[in-house]
């Protein structure tokens, strides 16, 4: 989402106030999430400390998003003041809320049953054999690409019990294909290889958060 219009707040929320709730416009990109909030003082730089635990926000659709290890990044107390806040942690509902729903964000006391853990690494582990790319070159430009896609399911790659809950991982692969149909030379494709843990027992954030931990550790050793 970039510039996205929504609200946010310091707490959950399950119905958008105007008076309670605080304008903000939302983007994000690669390196995590960022509001910029107009006009409001109450998430300036010169008010809070620069570090805010947690922010919970709606997008213009109502899908909600809980921003942790949320950042000022700086605060300008002009005529009209602004603030611009960072995330590099944080999660959001893709899909849209049924009608009458209350808004649900995410929480540290949200229990968590899967875990979808991306790293570039995992591709160079684990070979990603779900797709090959044949190029024919003309004059130093691609003249064509032929994709020979080999749709794979999850595969079973171990089991572990901690704490009398039963962990299962999966290793995925699949792939992302983007072209520019004027200019053939404009190919993107992406390795979208990636590691599943599903919990027999639902887990709360902050220990689902020590294996993504573990997970970093162990591919980068």
């Amino acid at each position: 989402m970039e510039n996205e219009f929504g609200y946010i707040d310091d707490k959950p929320f399950s119905e958008c106030c105007t008076d309670k709730q605080i304008i903000a416009t939302i983007t994000t990109d690669k390196d995590g999430i960022e509001f910029k909030v107009i006009g409001n003082n109450k998430y300036s730089i010169f008010n809070l400390e620069k570090s805010i635990p947690e922010i919970y926000a709606i997008d213009s659709k109502l899908r909600p998003i809980t921003a942790y290890r949320t950042t000022i990044m700086n605060s300008r107390l002009t005529a009209i003041s602004s603030s611009t806040l960072r995330s590099d942690l944080y999660f959001y509902k893709q899909e849209l809320p049924t009608q009458n729903a209350g808004i649900k964000h995410f929480t540290n006391q949200t229990k968590i049953n899967k875990i979808e853990y991306y790293n570039d690494s995992i591709a160079r582990v684990f070979e990603n054999e779900t797709f090959k790319e044949n190029l024919t070159y003309r004059k130093n430009k691609v003249k064509s690409i032929k994709i020979i896609a080999n749709k794979r399911k999850e595969q079973k790659i171990g089991e572990i019990n901690i704490d009398d809950n039963n962990i299962t991982i999966y290793l995925k692969h699949d792939f992302g294909y983007l072209h520019n149909h004027k200019k053939c030379e404009q190919i993107t494709i992406t390795n979208n290889s990636y590691i599943i843990l599903k919990f027999q027992k639902g887990i709360f954030f902050d220990e689902a958060y020590e294996y993504i931990l573990l997970l970093d550790s162990a591919l980068y050793l």
